[in-house]
């Protein structure tokens, strides 16, 4: 539906007791564009009464294990995804990456190996102290970090800031991250999602991603666990305060942790920032466009679940339940980190303001940053629509997300439909419908999301931690069959849902949606409606 003053019509099957779920889609992204529209219904039935919305209770982290709060208070925040969409102004404004290194290499006197980064000479060894420089916005100029190797491995390179509070008391801690990311982190990522060091001979680089856990992300950035900056990728001919590396930056143990909750929450953080140099490198060494922050977060968090199945939590299509994942990693069944624990908190948050917030939000209308809690939530919608497209499309799990981070199917959600075969309306209709019968029914078939059972999942979270968390977080109306009439609704979100149901003993029973005259304030156009309709019982 597309003009502001349309109405359109969908006749149901009444026949026996049926029940059936009703999603008003918005398929605009855009955070300030709403549209307002009334549900009604026609039919021979008399109206049983219309219930309230569901509404879950105020989040709160209250009573959660110390562990668990530090790792929910250490996601990245929105001010994350502003720093990927000036990531994105970075590489279009430096250029083709390839031809400036070849640019480079034919200037300098003595070839190529000349313009390696000195701190990343294949001589260095742990112990030594070195000065990189820290970049937040700028490429031309940043502050210098005096950092000590504490770990030198195949495909890690880690150093400590000698500033940090906690310097030279974390070695064993840092040891671990780098040698889970040589014999774990490196390998998904290179085989199941893109290559980090997808540019390194083309940078002649040392085959390793060095990451630097400073202070000045705790002090510049607060509430950020890491981050990447596209200039590292350029020769300092492109950009003065390049590194010439792949190269991501950490955050500290803050004083309220300890060492061990810090690496228990960081070390998701660390498959997350390796992504994301993943998909920099991938695209810089093919000349193709950088990723939609929103979708950029949204694999990154796929990356992120890819890891967590390396602990034997499921695989692709499995229908992963609680116990072998969330319920593992708040129990600490084993030496697993927190991860999908975001993943399905953040979705609760989001499900529930799912009729106000756009799917993968994960910056405000205005550019600025979130909150964490809206971060989080923007982020796992993102992700939980990526996971959606490859249970529901992709023939090959891996083709079709190393595609995506590569950039060969393009980029937001025009990548996603060409992943998925569907057009763009079409395939968010689809997912968010499968959402509305999942969050209502126990779902099968083509309305489950196979990998995992996230009602159950949520179920499992509400029932460990009944005042933070509702088992049914997703706000739907209930309405009996019969004649009709909604409030009126402004839908600047994802989707809004209605459950219709009863028995009208086969006679016609008439939905209708009717626009009801605004549009797109920014564009002057309509807003464009879908409405999805599935019979459940």
């Amino acid at each position: 539906m597309l003009s502001t003053q349309a109405t359109r019509c969908v006749e149901l099957a009444a026949t026996g007791n049926a029940r059936y779920m009703v999603a008003v889609v918005n398929n605009t992204q855009a955070v300030s564009e709403a549209a307002s529209f009334e549900l009604r219904g026609v039919g021979t039935g008399a109206l049983a009464g219309v219930a309230s919305q569901v509404t879950s209770p105020t989040l709160s982290l209250q009573g959660l294990r110390a562990s668990v709060v530090s790792g929910q208070a250490t996601q990245e925040t929105g001010t994350h995804g502003a720093l990927l969409q000036q990531e994105v102004a970075h590489a279009a404004a430096g250029g083709n990456a390839v031809a400036a290194w070849q640019r480079s290499a034919m200037r300098s006197t003595v070839g190529a190996n000349a313009l390696r980064s000195a701190f990343m000479s294949a001589a260095l060894q742990v112990g030594d102290i070195t000065t990189v420089t820290a970049i937040a916005g700028s490429c031309a100029a940043g502050r210098a970090v005096r950092a000590r190797v504490v770990y030198a491995g195949t495909k890690a390179l880690v150093l400590e800031d000698v500033t940090a509070p906690r310097a030279g008391s974390m070695d064993p801690q840092y040891r671990e991250l780098g040698a889970e990311f040589d014999k774990v982190v490196y390998p998904l990522l290179a085989e199941q999602v893109g290559d980090p060091l997808a540019m390194n001979n083309t940078m002649a680089g040392d085959g390793r991603v060095t990451m630097l856990f400073t202070r000045f992300v705790n002090d510049s950035l607060p509430g950020t666990a890491g981050y990447v900056s596209a200039c590292n990728f350029y020769p300092r001919s492109t950009f003065a305060a390049s590194n010439q590396d792949e190269l991501f930056y950490a955050r500290v143990a803050g004083a309220s942790e300890t060492p061990e909750e810090w690496r228990r929450a960081m070390r998701a953080t660390v498959v997350h920032e390796a992504k994301h140099l993943a998909s920099f490198a991938e695209r810089l060494s093919r000349g193709t466009t950088f990723e939609e922050p929103w979708l950029e977060e949204a694999t990154a968090r796929v990356a992120e679940e890819l890891y967590a199945r390396s602990f034997g939590g499921g695989s692709f299509r499995e229908s992963v339940s609680f116990a072998a994942s969330v319920g593992c990693e708040l129990t600490q069944c084993d030496d697993r980190p927190l991860i999908m624990w975001k993943h399905f908190s953040g979705l609760h948050t989001w499900l529930r303001s799912v009729e106000q917030q756009p799917a993968g939000q994960i910056m405000a209308g205005n550019g600025a940053a979130l909150t964490a809690s809206a971060a989080n939530a923007g982020y796992s919608s993102g992700w939980a629509l990526v996971r959606f497209v490859l249970d529901s499309y992709a023939s090959s799990e891996r083709t079709a997300l190393r595609d995506l981070v590569a950039g060969r199917s393009g980029v937001g959600m025009a990548a996603l439909s060409k992943v998925a075969q569907q057009p763009e309306a079409s395939l968010m209709a689809s997912w968010a419908l499968s959402l509305g019968v999942q969050g209502d029914v126990d779902a099968a078939g083509a309305f489950a999301t196979a990998s995992w059972q996230w009602r159950a999942i949520i179920g499992g979270m509400a029932s460990m931690f009944p005042g933070a968390f509702s088992a049914q977080p997703l706000p739907i109306v209930r309405v009996s069959f019969g004649s009709f009439a909604l409030p009126k609704r402004a839908l600047s979100g994802t989707a809004s849902y209605t459950a219709l149901e009863g028995s009208a003993n086969g006679a016609s029973q008439i939905v209708e949606l009717r626009a009801t005259g605004n549009g797109s304030a920014s564009a002057g156009q309509p807003v464009s409606l879908t409405l999805a309709v599935s019979r459940t019982r």
